[in-house]
Parts: structure tokens; sequence; C-alpha cells
């Protein structure tokens, strides 16, 4: 375990340096055949340090690989063929790889120190239950932390008896939250229900040794929701205008139009606001002649921490087409500001930096939508390409719940249509033209642009074309993938024709 995503990379270097050549005979087939298999996911493109690696059993694993990438080392990592991962903390949690041997790099995560948790977590992957029967764990630490460290391993273990329920913590967000869904789904709706719901929970159970009172931590929720206009009362005639809860303890709840439209596109509580404000006034001046505008009004609201590339973003837009560009003036972006900030100079910016962030992140992922790979994309952009992968999940994510959020409202009807195409390619991380090819199962976005290259444009052509042949056009396709390719075509094609006779057959009975 390294504290770093490049520390992982810099160890497995290290330690193949060290390593004999005879141990590039071990498993020489396998690990080459999982080389192939890693340049074709990448569609044709490896980094360097796991070409390197991965023939001596080396491998590194963290965030910055594809899904594709990582799926790929733990399997092959649980198979033997890859016998040495050097990677960060998130291995130690979901993924079950044990280990003979867990070496922690160093005693931080990031540039905090490790806590008992994460220690736990991390050595746990030495000698599994069932997996080995024994496990090794070494913490390499320099001197100066020698004494935090001790402390953790011995102090924190002592006090750690028990799990605390966390649900009055983070500005009890996950009361209101539970308390939304309870009004929203009729399982409570009165003051008695919602506290007596309170009362089933863990932190009932710990309210006295965690110093909280329910009956005002309910209070200031349910203020909040009213406040925040995502719940109201019934009978909002009997209350005076401030709305006090104290006043309406005995009235029911009922989510507002704001409230359901939270619940049904599960939006953050406190994000539901601006995220209909974006939604109105991207209304407004909807640019649709190309994907770049509908892909910025799916960007998140809570992108994690990103510098932004001027540099990178300048040489995208004067790459650009005339009704591209009109995007950028769409959000009033000009150009003068983007050169000043590529060349370092001071520049006033008319949009806030969180508007400029995430219409930053809509163009680099505009790039996917031009059939280019995660490798190219993560390359130019200079930013991993699991992060690369991962943020183009959020977007997908926060693309259906913009959608079901937007069933609330009859104006944003535009958006019930545009959608669900959207979030298609979105999924998929494509264009238009390959999306029937990767409804075939188990295929991958690379080996769909390279049937496409090859003439093969839907399933009617793959489904006609012959194994033998698709192997001559499409580069390293074995012939057993090949007749897979063509069977999933043709029954695909065999139960979409059987739902049109279905409908058909209906719609005759219906006149009938």
């Amino acid at each position: 375990f390294c504290p770093s995503k490049i520390n992982c990379e810099n160890v497995a270097r290290l330690i193949i340096s060290f390593m004999p050549e005879k141990l590039l005979e071990d498993n020489r087939e396998k690990r080459s055949i999982l080389l192939e298999t890693l340049v074709e996911v990448n569609e044709g493109d490896l980094c360097d340090t796991l070409k390197a690696a991965i023939p001596y059993g080396v491998a590194y694993h963290h965030s910055g690989l594809t899904g594709d990438e990582r799926q790929l080392i733990e399997e092959a990592f649980l198979d033997g063929i890859l016998t040495c991962l050097t990677c960060t903390s998130t291995l130690s949690t979901g993924v079950n790889l044990p280990a003979k041997r867990v070496i922690l790099r160093s005693p931080y995560v990031g540039s905090q120190f490790l806590t008992f948790a994460q220690y736990k977590q991390m050595s746990g992957r030495a000698g599994r239950t069932g997996q080995s029967q024994t496990g090794e764990c070494f913490v390499i630490a320099h001197e100066r932390d020698m004494k935090q460290l001790r402390e953790m391993l011995f102090t924190m273990a002592e006090n750690n008896t028990g799990c605390d329920s966390h649900l009055a913590t983070n500005n009890s967000y996950a009361i209101k939250q539970l308390l939304l869904n309870a009004i929203s789904l009729r399982i409570c709706s009165t003051y008695e229900s919602l506290l007596n719901l309170l009362q089933k929970t863990l932190l009932a159970l710990q309210a006295d040794r965690l110093h909280v009172n329910l009956e005002s931590l309910l209070d200031e929720c349910l203020q909040y929701l009213i406040d925040a206009n995502i719940i109201r009362v019934k009978e909002i005639e009997q209350i005076s205008d401030d709305n006090h809860v104290e006043k309406v303890k005995k009235l029911v709840y009922e989510t507002t139009k704001l409230g359901k439209a939270t619940v049904e596109g599960s939006v953050d509580l406190g994000l539901a606001t601006s995220v209909y404000n974006h939604l109105a006034t991207s209304l407004i001046d909807m640019n649709l002649e190309n994907p770049l505008h509908l892909l910025y009004i799916t960007i998140p609201f809570d992108l994690p921490n990103m510098t932004i590339g001027f540099r990178q973003l300048v040489d995208r837009m004067q790459e650009m087409k005339i009704e591209e560009k009109l995007v950028f003036k769409l959000m009033d972006i000009d150009d003068t500001f983007l050169h000043k900030k590529a060349v370092g100079l001071p520049a006033q910016q008319k949009v806030s930096k969180e508007t400029m962030l995430r219409f930053y992140v809509a163009v680099m992922l505009y790039d996917l939508f031009k059939n280019k790979s995660f490798y190219d994309v993560a390359k130019f952009w200079d930013q991993p390409r699991g992060g690369i992968q991962n943020l183009f999940s959020q977007v997908a994510s926060f693309a259906t719940s913009i959608f079901y959020f937007s069933k609330s409202y009859d104006e944003f009807w535009p958006y019930q249509q545009l959608l669900p195409i959207f979030i298609q390619r979105l999924t998929f991380c494509t264009s238009l033209e390959i999306l029937p090819l990767m409804e075939i199962p188990g295929i991958k976005r690379g080996r769909a642009l390279q049937l496409i290259r090859a003439g093969y444009h839907t399933l009617r052509s793959l489904a006609k074309a012959q194994p033998d042949d698709l192997m001559k056009v499409v580069l390293n396709l074995p012939l057993r993938t090949a007749q897979i390719l063509v069977k999933h075509s043709k029954r695909l094609l065999c139960e979409q024709a059987e739902d049109l006779r279905d409908q058909a057959a209906a719609l005759v009975e219906n006149i009938e």
C-alpha cells in the first residue's frame, strides 16, 4: 500500500528494477494475454509502467485506472498471474484480494496520517479467513512517525469497541433525508409519527451518550425542510406567517412540488433549488446543434477539486466548429479571458468558478462524444483515465436524476424528451452511431469502434456477417469472439422482431 497514486507507479517500477530476468518466464503466455486484453480495453493504448511491470507479475492499482483495467488486474491477481500489487488504500475496501504479505509503504493515506480503521482494512488483506492460513503485515515508517504510529496501533485499538450513529452529523443531513422520504412515501405525516420513527433508530438508543435531544433535532430538521420549500403543512391557513414548527406539531405534513422532484430525482437536499434554477435558466437559450450544451446541463454541481487547464481549453476551442463555439458565447465565456488565463495573465471572470469548472469538464468529456479513447482524452487533458471514466459515470447518474426531477414540472417537458437517448450515450460514453452495437452483451467501446470502421454499423449488418470475414477486417479479433458477436447480434435481432410482432398483434386485437 502506497500513500499516493504516483507513488504506486514509482514503487512498481522500483520493484521490477530489482527482479531477475528469469522471472519473465513465469506465466509468460498468460501475462502476454493479459497485456493484450488491457491494450484492447484501452482501444490500443496502455501506460508504459504496466507494459514493463506485468511481464514480471507486478502491477499497480489505484483510482486512476479505468474500471475495466482494475477488474482485469484484480482477476489476474486472484488467478496468480500477477503476484505483487502496488496500490492505494482504495484496494482495501470492497475488493476481496487476499495476499500472503501486506506492506504499508508509509503510515499516510495521501497527506493524512493512517487511522486505525484504515490500518485494519489494509492489514486485513493478509491471510484472510478461508483463503490462507497465515499472513504478514509490515508498516514502513520514518523515526519521526513512530510515536504517532504506536499510539494509533495500541491506544486507538483499545478504544475502538463499537460503532456510533452518524445520523446527527453533517448538519443532520441524513435525518432530513429520512424525514423527507418518510413524508413523501406517506409512511409518516404527523409530528408524532415522525418522532416515533426517529425513536426506532440507533441514534435514539445512543442519544444520552451522544448528547442529542431527539425532539429538538426533529424540530430543527422540519423547520429546515419547510424553509427550503421541500415540505409544507396541509392546513397552512391555521398557522402564522412565521411558520414555526412548534405551532404546527399536530398538523399533517406533505411534500411540495420541489420536494417531490427532489425525492424522484434523488437530488441532494441542499442542491434542490439550485438544480431547479439551473434547469429553468438553461431552457431559455438551449443550444441543440451539438451535444455540448446539453452535456454542460448534466454536469453535477458537486465535482471533485480539479485545476482547470486553460491552455488545453483554448487549444480545444480553436479546433471547434463555429456552432460549437457558440456554446462558449452562450455561457458568457469569451476568447480574451481564456487566452489570458492560458498564458498566466490575470483576467476578470464573468462567470462563477463553479460554472467555469463545470463547463471545463463538459468540454473535456465532449471529446468522448467524438469517439476519442479514454487514454487519448486523459493524456490531452492531463487527467487520470480512471478519473475521466468516473466523471462520465457521475454525469450519467446526474443526467438520470435530472430526468426524474424534471417529471414533476410540466415546463420541463424538453428534458423529458431529450434526456433518455442522451443518458444512453452517456452510459456507453459514445456517439449515436455506436449505440446499436453497444446493446450486444460484453462488447466494449473500443471493439464497437473497430466494427464501425470495418463497415458494420448496425446489428443487422453484424448478424449477416461471417465470423471469418470479421477476423480479417477487425484487428486482434479471435475466431471464438467473432462467432459470439454474430450469434448475439442474431439473437438481439430476433428479440426485436418478436417484440414488434407482439405489438402488431396487440394493435390488431384491439381493432377487432
